[in-house]
């Protein structure tokens, strides 16, 4: 959600202690094996240039199944 300030996440969102600050994908920058996508939740913006061994959130999932 862009309209928020510190967490981009919609307020009646359903998850507990979402912290602001990057959070890692599982996805390896194609152009640079030591580099990954991360996602600022304090902005809702992707980047695709943060280096592995920077230190970030996780959000931990599995499939439905």
């Amino acid at each position: 959600d862009f309209g928020n300030s510190a967490l981009a996440v919609p307020s009646d969102n359903p998850f507990l202690n979402v912290q602001s600050g990057h959070y890692w994908s599982s996805t390896t920058k194609a152009s640079g094996t030591t580099k990954a996508w991360s996602l600022d939740m304090s902005s809702g913006h992707t980047y695709s240039d943060f280096t592995k061994t920077n230190s970030c959130h996780v959000w931990p999932v599995r499939d439905g199944n």
